[in-house]
């Protein structure tokens, strides 16, 4: 459950050197991009909450990249129906285990990058 709920530790507190990273696109209208929406979704929350006008704008491209990200993890990593099914409702914390041990290892590098840098409280 760690990496899903790194993703949306994300949301919450943000990072710094992830968000400028630019992942490969996932073909429009499949099931895994509906996975990337749910995460925008969370963090449009995260945006929406934000006090200052640099939290809004960190917050908009660490999303598009965390949203990307997953997107592309779900489709080259050809999840499940019900991981994708999970992931779709955007609570990813009880996802984990719908993946197999490779596909939550690719996830788990994915995220680990992007959890390294995220500053310790929020500020």
């Amino acid at each position: 459950m760690r990496t899903l709920a790194i993703a949306v530790l994300l949301a919450a507190l943000g990072c710094g050197k992830a968000e400028d990273q630019k992942p490969a696109p996932v073909s429009a209208s499949t099931p895994c991009m509906e996975v990337g929406t749910a995460m925008a979704k969370v963090y449009a929350e995260q945006i929406a909450a934000a006090k200052t006008e640099a939290d809004r704008e960190r917050m908009t491209k660490l999303g598009a990249y965390a949203s990307a990200r997953l997107a592309l993890r779900c489709q080259e990593d050809a999840w499940s129906p019900e991981a994708i099914a999970c992931a779709k409702t955007g609570k990813f914390d009880t996802c984990e285990s719908k993946l197999t041990a490779e596909q939550l290892s690719k996830l788990q590098a994915d995220a680990k990058p992007i959890a390294e840098s995220m500053p310790i409280e929020n500020k």
